[in-house]
């Protein structure tokens, strides 16, 4: 299901902003039959037939992610070994299926490690969405794992309707404790002038002086 698909996406970005390691995500449509290639936008230059690069792949059924390039080479999963014959990686590290099917939709991961063998950066994400090569079907029924750019764009937007919000109730706030404050203070000088206006003081040269408060 597309909603596990984005639930996996969601995570891993939210593991990405708190490791502080960016992450690109682009989609890919091809059909059914064809070859594609899934490009790795974060790939580390000078590799050496790129041994310090992995693919992984979820599949939309919530399955587990699986390493179909291992620093590489073919992956030891049982996917990646089924798959294995129309799996290959180019010069620049972009992952080329072949004769694609629908069970190859879904989202990929190209991971970059050091030579070290840590793990460099964040991961380049390609959703792959798969379409059947015959044209004689309606285009509802043609699509087979519909791209996931709309719920990305519907995150966006929500979060940034959610960030405006917050922002004018802050605002609102700020302004309805302010206008409270400035009424205090002209109540309390307003007391002061009725207080002074009924107090009158008598003076006598030379004698102590009096005053009187009228009510």
């Amino acid at each position: 299901m597309v909603e596990l698909r984005w639930i996996t996406f969601f995570v891993m970005l939210q593991f990405a902003a708190v490791s502080g390691k960016s992450t690109t995500y682009v989609t890919v449509t091809a059909r059914d039959g064809d070859e594609v290639t899934l490009p790795c936008n974060n790939v580390i230059k000078n590799q050496h037939k790129c041994d310090q690069t992995s693919w992984l792949y979820s599949q939309n059924t919530g399955k587990a992610t699986e390493e179909l390039i291992s620093l590489g080479q073919i992956g030891k999963s049982e996917i990646a070994e089924a798959k294995s014959n129309r799996l290959s990686v180019t010069a620049d590290c972009s992952l080329v299926i072949k004769n694609v099917t629908r069970q190859d939709a879904g989202l990929y991961s190209c991971r970059q490690f050091n030579r070290a063998g840590k793990l460099q950066g964040g991961d380049a994400l390609v959703d792959l969405s798969v379409v059947r090569n015959s044209k004689d079907e309606t285009e509802g029924d043609n699509i087979l794992h519909p791209s996931f750019s709309l719920w990305w764009r519907i995150i966006i937007v929500l979060v940034g309707l959610a960030a405006l919000i917050a922002a004018v109730v802050v605002v609102n706030m700020w302004m309805r404790t302010e206008g409270n404050q400035t009424q205090r203070e002209d109540n309390a000088e307003q007391n002061d002038e009725d207080g002074d206006e009924g107090t009158v003081t008598y003076e006598n040269v030379g004698e102590p002086s009096v005053s009187i408060r009228l009510h």
